[in-house]
């Protein structure tokens, strides 16, 4: 499946085809980590969803 990345005049953005996101049983709300990520195919990137519990001990923090 290849996407196409995008800029906007204040982000990069990138379209996720929903099949994807119902086969993750992601919803429209869901709140992502990014990480960038090398691995033998080259440099990328990996998304995963936020725990709420990472998000609260980060809050407490500040």
């Amino acid at each position: 499946m290849k996407r196409k990345i995008t800029k906007n005049i204040h982000q990069y953005r990138l379209n996720l085809p929903i099949e994807l996101m119902r086969d993750l049983s992601w919803d429209d709300q869901v709140e992502v980590d990014c990480q960038a990520v090398s691995t033998k195919m080259g440099k990328g990137i990996l998304l995963l969803p936020s725990r709420k519990t990472n998000m609260l001990k980060v809050e407490l923090k500040k």
